[in-house]
């Protein structure tokens, strides 16, 4: 997604991530991202795309923090889609 509002293809989008990647640059906090463990351990990102989006496009090298759930049961919620 990062490469894509690079390319201006996301305009609606792009101020969102851009005045986050100004704050990031200044070393602003934010909330922790939230995810959960997916198939395979693979890591679902629930809240935070925006932020997560941010960090990725300027190849943020410091620590991201997270809050990383996990359950049995995740595959059963409404909002889980592992693909």
């Amino acid at each position: 997604m990062a490469d894509r509002i690079g390319r201006g293809e996301l305009p609606d989008l792009a101020p969102k991530v851009t005045a986050i990647r100004e704050k990031v640059e200044h070393y602003e906090t934010f909330p922790e991202l939230v995810a959960v463990e997916g198939e395979g351990n693979a890591l679902v990102l629930m809240e935070g795309a925006h932020r997560a989006t941010a960090y990725v496009s300027l190849k943020w090298k410091g620590n991201v923090p997270a809050i990383i759930g996990s359950s049995p049961l995740m595959h059963n919620w409404h909002w889980y889609a592992y693909r």
